[in-house]
């Protein structure tokens, strides 16, 4: 008996000694564990300082969003060591845990949640090189222009073949007006019309125009006006009779009217011709009562609009003068060169100015040119000799009234070499 405890004492001390073995090996192997760093401690970023980027225009910012990065380390597990029985001679007892240097498990460190600052990415989108053609730039090829005087729009658009209003556009201008001297843009120079002097020497004279050509205005040399009683006492008939030359009665729009304290529209005969007009209207007597001598005019207005007055004819049939035919002092210059436009003035009285002539007669041969009247007054007259119309020569100066009324100058206009 003895034998077999003291064998199953044997074997509880080993079997202690084999524990204890185990658990120290176990507490060993734990602190060396809890003293290597760990990779998951967390690590604060460094501060990333923020650049301020100063954008160009049109440039591109784009925000990259933050992210969170979670380094919180996971807590150190506490592992409580096994702590054997202390052994005891002869009676297992509960062996008391055996101090080591083991230094104690680090204290958990706590999560950090430490945010990554936000980073700005600015991405510069360049400007796209773009071209804004000038609207008032000329088309590729045109060329400069500098208006002369007589430029129009319209004449130099149909010149280098293009419409008024797309020149205008094109040259931006405010107003289809053109100034002298002003430059504008032409697809091409237009070519200056040349002028070729083309004279040929007069035929030998002939008379082109007679030397006192009928006056197409109207002209009343005499007239009567009076008024008769009719079968009813309170109308009386007046009646018109007027003498003269170029009336075109039997037209229409030719106008007979009496004009005064009223207008009296007179009614035409058919019976009237180029040299006569008769002429009546039925009026109140109330109308023509107490009238003094003289207190109507007459005029005579042929369809073309140009007419003639009588002035002071009605009532009493006051009779029209006669007037003066017309007289010349001067004329200047006395002398000019034949190709040269030349202004003639011409002084005198009893000029008639409404449809009064000028003419220039040779003096050998009688062939007379007729001039443009510029101004005219009953004293004087400017008409214009145009370059090339005459030959050198002498001509006499020939001033004509609307009524015929003739005078020639005592002296005579040389045209010069």
């Amino acid at each position: 008996m003895s034998n077999g405890s003291e064998t199953s004492s044997t074997m509880q001390r080993l079997l202690i000694g084999a524990a204890t073995l185990i658990v120290i090996i176990l507490t060993v192997a734990a602190a060396i564990f809890l003293a290597i760093p760990r990779s998951e401690t967390s690590t604060v970023s460094p501060t990333t300082p923020t650049t301020l980027v100063q954008l160009p225009p049109s440039a591109t910012v784009t925000l990259t969003p933050p992210t969170l990065i979670d380094t919180a380390t996971p807590s150190a597990t506490s592992e409580q060591p096994v702590t054997p029985a202390a052994e005891q001679t002869d009676t297992p007892t509960a062996i008391p845990p055996t101090s080591t240097d083991t230094p104690a498990p680090p204290s958990p460190t706590p999560a950090v949640n430490t945010p990554t600052r936000s980073i700005i990415v600015v991405t510069a989108t360049p400007v796209p090189a773009t071209f804004t053609p000038d609207p008032c730039a000329p088309p590729q090829g045109w060329v400069e222009y500098v208006v002369r005087p007589g430029d129009t729009l319209s004449s130099l658009a149909q010149k280098v073949n293009i419409g008024p209003t797309d020149l205008q556009q094109i040259n931006c201008l405010a107003s289809s007006v053109l100034k002298q001297g002003q430059t504008i843009n032409l697809p091409f120079i237009p070519p200056e019309a040349t002028v070729t002097n083309t004279t040929t020497p007069l035929p030998s004279p002939t008379s082109t125009r007679p030397s006192t050509p009928t006056p197409i205005a109207p002209i009343i040399d005499e007239v009567d006006a009076r008024d008769v009683a009719t079968n009813d006492p309170a109308v009386r008939q007046i009646v018109v009779i007027a003498l003269g030359r170029n009336f075109r009665p039997r037209e229409a729009g030719f106008k007979a009217e009496l004009t005064g304290p009223t207008l009296i529209r007179l009614d035409v005969d058919l019976s009237s011709s180029n040299t006569s007009v008769r002429a009546t209207k039925l009026v109140s007597e109330s109308l023509v009562t107490g009238l003094e001598p003289g207190t109507y005019d007459l005029i005579i207005t042929n369809p073309d609009g140009r007419s003639d007055i009588a002035s002071g004819v009605y009532p009493a049939g006051t009779p029209t003068p006669t007037p003066s035919p017309p007289e010349i002092f001067s004329f200047s210059p006395s002398s000019g060169p034949f190709d040269e436009d030349i202004p003639l003035t011409i002084t005198g009285e009893n000029f008639i100015p409404q449809d009064i002539k000028v003419q220039l007669q040779r003096v050998n041969g009688g062939e007379t040119f007729d001039l443009e009247v510029e101004s005219a007054t009953s004293s004087s007259v400017r008409a214009i000799i145009e370059a090339n119309t005459l030959t050198p020569d002498n001509y006499f100066v020939i001033v004509i009234n609307r009524d015929s009324g003739t005078d020639i100058a005592d002296n005579k206009y040389i045209a010069t070499n």
